[in-house]
């Protein structure tokens, strides 16, 4: 029974592999392990090749890692694409976990050629492990995740059946896995879940996707595919509902005659052959916003521009941004944001702040901890107490962009009057996508920054807000990001800033008390942190030239 069970798995290597990776990287040049992987295919190829044509033993497993190295590069490529990410894309996260199981698929393959026991399974599990990976885990993935993009902009009946689908076919072969290691309760359970999952697709594919395609071929092999999923799920269920309760319907050898051969030829070359004729028309690219290459030492303080010469001399800026008008867009409009508030944005030089931090719920436990750490670095250091954030000094400076990377970048500087400890350094800019424009903000940290990029709002009758979060309709690529040289990082953490006048009837009450003669606005910025709320900051903002001629103590 082995030569089928090899067949397939030669068939997932030489053929299913390359067309769905052909597929899914669609910019292969904006994320070097993309480019790594067109590079290694060949090389990987030819090490597996080299592998099968050798006997089991200790010299074809080491040829073997060849395939095993260019899957682990397939494990990075999606780690690549997924930790940038800044919302939970279905399709794409479907995608991801294809990938990564493929990686999998790789190590099981290299202890099938070594012919020794590994993990306490003989070799012929372990060849009927590594297919199991590189289909149901790899190709079926990829396949689902190819279906989903088609639905990318659909909130109906087929898009809510597919989300359920989605999660049963993400974990659903590790589960089988587990299963055969631990459990056969557990490992019938996970096969009708995970083919249950596949028939969904399959099912919505056959309904929906079919009939758009635009080719008479596309719509018969994905047609095929489609109705080879379903045969070869039908058969999965039999057999594990007849392992379950002990009296088997199928063979093992029977199995893997009807159920491998339909799963192989039928589903996954007959749906990778339907993508690659005509591919989703949804389909998203590797895109990710422009990040600053800033990094710090072990402190960064109020003169890490001046010390690391970050600052262009040939040019001045006042403010953080030159025109508000630069963030217009459908979902906001710089007209109808108070002149005051306004002004602060493009003339921050002119405004002084004072800060009235407030830790909130379990995070208070941890504040003087953080503040001696935050402290010490002199960055993202927020007081403990009104009176130390009461006086607050800050200057903006224009940066140089061959350095930070980002065009029309400026830096933010804020220290503590007193104390002269810098509370945060941030170098901004603005970046655009295709639906709105980013504040762009850069915190250099040790070994790279947190990148805070933020979509801006109208809010209230006339004031602004700014915002991490997602927006469900329309995902971008605002979030917050530890960037590095080697991936950005999506975090969890958001933040929000609202700002209004203080005739604004929206604006806080509470906040707008704090307010002082020279006040002309206030801002309320919250942090949340794996969705708990740990901070909030409220800020007067006062016209400097007032409030710098006088004594500052709220």
């Amino acid at each position: 029974m082995t030569p089928f069970a090899e067949l397939a798995l030669v068939l997932a290597i030489f053929v299913l592999t390359p067309i769905t990776l052909f597929r899914v990287i669609r910019e292969p040049l904006t994320i070097g392990s993309a480019r790594l992987l067109l590079t290694l295919y060949p090389v990987a190829a030819l090490s597996a090749l080299g592998a099968l044509a050798l006997d089991q033993g200790l010299f074809s497993a080491v040829i073997a890692c060849g395939w095993l190295i260019f899957t682990g590069v397939a494990f990075g490529y999606a780690l690549a694409r997924a930790l940038p990410r800044s919302t939970m894309r279905l399709e794409e996260s479907c995608i991801d976990a294809g990938l990564a199981y493929l990686a999998v698929g790789g190590v099981w393959f290299v202890a099938w050629r070594s012919g020794a026991t590994f993990a306490g399974f003989e070799a012929h599990t372990a060849l009927l492990t590594a297919i199991h990976f590189h289909y149901a885990g790899f190709v079926s993935l990829v396949l689902c995740g190819f279906a989903a993009r088609e639905f990318r902009a659909r909130d109906d009946l087929a898009w809510r059946m597919l989300r359920p689908a989605a999660i049963a076919v993400v974990v659903g072969p590790a589960l089988v896995a587990i299963g055969i290691a631990s459990s056969s309760v557990l490992e019938a359970i996970a096969a009708i879940v995970l083919a249950c999952g596949v028939a969904v697709f399959a099912v919505v594919v056959l309904a929906r996707v079919v009939p758009l395609r635009r080719t008479r071929v596309s719509r018969a092999l994905l047609g095929i595919s489609a109705i080879a999923a379903i045969a070869a799920m039908v058969l999965a269920v039999m057999y594990a509902v007849g392992g379950l309760l002990g009296s088997p319907t199928i063979s093992v050898e029977a199995m893997e005659r009807t159920h491998g051969v339909i799963n192989a030829l039928g589903y996954g070359l007959c749906g990778a052959l339907a993508w690659l004729l005509e591919p989703p028309r949804a389909a998203m690219l590797d895109r990710r916003p422009p990040f600053s290459s800033l990094a710090s030492g072990l402190r960064v303080g109020a003169d890490f521009f001046e010390r690391r010469a970050l600052i262009a001399t040939n040019s001045a800026v006042r403010g953080l941004v030159d025109d508000l008008a630069q963030f217009n867009s459908v979902e906001f409009e710089a007209g109808r944001v108070a002149q005051p508030i306004r002004a602060f944005y493009e003339d921050t030089e002119s405004f002084d702040l004072r800060l009235f931090p407030r830790w909130r719920g379990a995070a208070r436990r941890f504040a003087r901890r953080y503040a001696g750490f935050s402290g010490r670095l002199e960055q993202v250091h927020y007081a403990l107490s009104a009176a130390e954030g009461a006086g607050i000094e800050s200057r903006i400076v224009a940066l140089d962009p061959h350095v930070d990377g980002r065009a029309g970048v400026r830096g933010w500087v804020r220290w503590y009057r007193g104390s002269g400890r810098a509370i945060y350094v941030a170098a901004y800019a603005t970046h655009r996508d295709s639906r709105r424009a980013y504040m762009n903000i850069a915190f250099p940290l040790p070994g790279g920054n947190l990148a805070s990029i933020l979509r801006p709002q109208n809010h209230g009758a006339d004031g602004i807000v700014l915002t991490s979060h997602t927006d469900p309709a329309r995902p971008g690529d605002e979030g917050v990001y530890f960037a590095s040289a080697l991936v950005p990082i999506r975090l969890p953490i958001n933040e929000t800033i609202f700002v209004w006048t203080l005739v604004d009837a929206s604006a806080p009450r509470d906040l707008v008390a704090r307010g002082g003669p020279t006040t002309v606005a206030v801002a309320r910025h919250d942090a949340w942190l794996l969705g708990m709320h740990i901070l909030t900051l409220d800020y007067t903002i006062d016209e400097a030239s007032a409030l710098r001629s006088v004594t500052t103590g709220a």
